[in-house]
């Protein structure tokens, strides 16, 4: 007897514009870096149209990782089981990782893909935020403040949380990175003492300037090597882009910060200070924003007058260096890798500018290099073409004037023309 062996072979070619039943690049990246594997409940009725809607959704994350996953449960069944999870809807979409879950509340990519990065990070790692000198808040709602970018850190999972160095003088253990963002009081010898103690230590830090600034970290710029130059950097390249003030700078370029890292965006920074680096070991500089060669530092408050003399600024400077420190539990020298990002300015992920550009993307992606997330990059929502409508100026108006005039005079015609018709009966 002939043994017949069948073998099955599938293929994907997805032919919509910008690919929208597929997974972006940044979503297959995120999941090949992951350590575990995602997997997907499915709360639907069977013979509903829902459960073929959620799996088409989550088949793609499958054609990536093909050991994701996936479980259905008809709620019609489980009545016990719906309501000891609280779902209010008999359609959902539950995540699992690494003894984790979150309920999905509308079902795409970008809030599917947060779900698995918020749920892939480490729960005991926190970001903290200095306080209690006039600094940017992350929950805050005015102008000044990061309040917009602070919920973006919560959709991507990265718990955080404001400390005062005048009622806790030591960092916890557990810190991934303080944020020093843009202090308006000077800071107290105790307090910058503990920010030396930590960065000694190995700890990473996000760190806003601003022009004029009355605080005295001088010390803390000196440990890392940096210097601020007086006086806010004026652009004249930004005049050619439609913007009046000088004050603006706009960056298009950006180098990156890791292999994962593709972020070609452009950024808009408002009264940005000037960066110089030192040649100080053993910090390793590079400067990740820089303003046109039209560039000169004046103070914010000089009228605009624009010297001979221009060049290029640094108002972003990455330093990375390694860090040699023992094991608390083995005593063993552990290597690692300390990141600390200085930024001349923070008005660009303040809530009155954050929307400018792709100025939010980019504070989060400081955020998780700082973090060392560097698998976490930000997920793009993707919108096709073709779903949408756009009319030129003169079509709008050949449309507005049919419907309001001609249509009117067309059926005013019909209807005088059938009135006519039946008066002669």
């Amino acid at each position: 007897m002939k043994v017949i062996e069948r073998h099955k072979y599938n293929y994907y070619s997805d032919w919509t514009h910008n690919n929208r039943n597929s997974l972006s690049i940044t979503s297959e990246t995120l999941l090949n870096a992951l350590h575990g594997t995602p997997e997907f409940t499915i709360y639907a009725p069977e013979a509903g149209p829902a459960r073929q809607l959620i799996s088409d959704v989550v088949l793609q994350y499958q054609q990536v990782l093909p050991d994701i996953d996936i479980k259905y449960i008809n709620p019609e069944l489980e009545p016990d089981l719906m309501r000891e999870l609280g779902i209010g809807s008999t359609n959902a979409l539950q995540v699992s990782l690494n003894g984790q879950s979150e309920f999905i509340r509308q079902l795409n990519e970008q809030e599917i893909t947060n779900a698995i990065q918020r749920l892939a990070r480490s729960t005991d790692r926190w970001l903290i935020f200095l306080d209690g000198h006039g600094e940017r808040k992350p929950d805050g709602i005015a102008n000044h403040d990061f309040g917009e970018f602070g919920k973006q850190l919560d959709k991507k999972g990265i718990k955080y949380q404001r400390l005062q160095l005048a009622d806790t003088p030591t960092i916890p253990e557990n810190t991934a990175a303080i944020v020093i963002a843009s202090p308006q009081v000077n800071y107290l010898p105790g307090e910058i003492e503990a920010i030396k103690n930590y960065l000694a230590q190995g700890g990473n830090l996000l760190w806003f300037s601003e022009p004029e600034s009355t605080t005295n970290l001088t010390a803390i710029a000196d440990y890392v090597g940096v210097e601020f130059l007086e006086g806010t950097v004026h652009d004249q390249f930004t005049q050619a882009q439609r913007i009046n003030d000088p004050r603006f700078i706009i960056v298009a370029r950006h180098p990156q910060l890791s292999s994962n890292d593709n972020f070609q965006k452009t950024t808009l920074f408002p009264y940005a200070k000037a960066i110089n680096t030192k040649s100080t070991d053993p910090w390793q500089a590079m400067p990740i924003l820089t303003s046109s060669t039209q560039s000169w530092v004046a103070p914010s408050s000089q009228p605009i007058n624009v010297p001979a003399s221009k060049r290029a600024y640094d108002i972003g400077v990455a330093l990375v260096r390694t860090v040699e420190l023992p094991d608390k539990q083995t005593g063993t020298i552990t290597t690692s890798k300390q990141r600390i990002l200085v930024i001349g300015d923070g008005d660009f992920l303040s809530n009155t500018y954050q929307g400018n550009g792709a100025n939010l993307d980019l504070g989060l992606r400081f955020t998780n290099w700082v973090l060392h997330d560097d698998q976490f990059i930000s997920i793009p929502a993707r919108t096709a073409r073709d779903i949408k409508l756009e009319f030129s100026e003169t079509s709008k108006i050949i449309i507005g004037l049919g419907f309001l005039i001609v249509m009117p005079l067309l059926l005013a015609g019909i209807g005088a023309r059938i009135w006519l018709v039946r008066r002669k009966r």
